[in-house]
């Protein structure tokens, strides 16, 4: 019989070895191997009234958290209503804190403590979850809108001169995010009642454009250019120019209420061959403008008041108040009242005209470039 030498022995145990340490480490790893990977711990949000909800945060958008719960679907929870919020995993995220929805930054964002945590590069911001405007919100869109509204109108103007017009008013706008580009023209025929000896038939027109740029913090720049024809009036046209700002302290999808401020320069070619005019003034404007019912009906109300630098004495001022139902899709009814003040009218004048009119409308629009 042959005997092992020491070399034969030695690999031998060598090869035991070898084969109990890949054992040991195949029974290490196989609960991971057969369990598979265990899921992320949920996100929890538990509000004022202390409900817990389980699931994951989908985004913070128009002052509400939407959550998709594992029990009950989605859920939407006013911002004030949550009294904590816990992300079970750090992750990917655009936030915003300002309050403009286009100032929107990726960030890794987590919880701690109840906190949130903000990691950008190397830098780590910890802000309660109120001072978020948004995480997650949709993108504004980046295609234009365009409207088109034609109107034809009939009114009646009681004061300085008592007269009926028939006439119309055309406007194209088309609008981003940033920027409102409109123009528009107006024309009236009117007759002149109080001239018993013989009547008078009047018409103005006007025709304007006007560029507005959004900027942030719901301001916005405003330029201007209105161009009036109206011999009645003692001139050949006037051109009002006009730059400023705009502040919203409401600009919503449906509903904006703005004031604003404007330097304006007023060019005036009179009738006789008078001397021109050429002076600089101010304006001052608040507007409302709402819908409602799925833009069904229309509110629009607005007060402007023109400061003359030339005659610091003298303000105008001009308020409207226009209502307007849609009907059959693209055709619009209404009404609307106007008053015209002038605080220093010539002698034997009224401050007050005030002026009513009805008018049917039509609008329709769409996206484009």
């Amino acid at each position: 019989m042959r005997h092992k030498s020491s070399g034969e022995t030695s690999g031998a145990f060598c090869l035991i070895r070898l084969q109990v340490i890949l054992l040991v480490i195949a029974l290490l790893f196989a609960p991971r191997l057969f369990a598979g990977e265990e899921p992320p711990p949920p996100d929890t949000l538990r509000t004022v009234s202390d409900e817990l909800l389980r699931g994951k945060l989908v985004k913070l958008e128009n002052g509400n958290v939407i959550f998709q719960t594992t029990d009950i679907g989605q859920a939407t929870v006013p911002l004030g209503r949550v009294r904590e919020l816990n992300l079970g995993v750090a992750r990917e995220a655009r936030i915003r804190t300002s309050i403009d929805v286009r100032n929107q930054r990726k960030v890794i964002l987590s919880t701690r403590n109840g906190r949130m945590i903000l990691k950008e590069k190397d830098i780590e911001q910890e802000l309660p979850l109120s001072d978020l405007k948004g995480i997650d919100e949709a993108l504004p869109p980046g295609e234009a809108n365009w409207s088109v509204n034609g109107r034809a109108f009939a009114s009646y103007l009681e004061g300085n001169v008592k007269n009926f017009s028939l006439g119309f008013r055309f406007d194209v706008a088309r609008t981003t995010f940033e920027h409102e580009f409109k123009l528009f023209a107006e024309g009236n025929f009117l007759q002149d009642r109080l001239l018993k000896e013989e009547q008078v038939r009047r018409r103005d027109f006007v025709f304007g454009t006007s560029y507005r740029y959004n900027a942030p913090l719901r301001l916005s720049c405003d330029l201007t250019e209105d161009y009036y024809i109206n011999r009645f009036a003692g001139f050949n046209f006037r051109s009002i120019s006009g730059t400023g700002l705009t502040y919203f302290a409401v600009r919503e999808a449906d509903v904006r209420f703005s004031v604003s401020a404007a330097a304006t320069y007023v060019v005036e070619d009179l009738l006789n061959k008078a001397e021109d005019r050429r002076y600089f003034g101010a304006r001052g404007r608040s507007e409302f403008d709402g819908w409602a019912e799925q833009r069904t009906f229309h509110f629009r109300a607005f007060a402007e008041v023109l400061f003359d630098f030339e005659e610091t004495k003298n303000i105008t001022a001009t308020f409207e108040a226009l209502f307007e139902v849609k009907v059959f899709t693209y055709f619009t009814l209404g009404i609307s009242l106007r008053d015209v003040f002038d605080n220093l009218p010539p002698p034997s004048r009224f401050h007050h005209d005030l002026t009513v009119t009805a008018f049917l409308g039509v609008a329709f629009g769409g996206k484009g470039p």
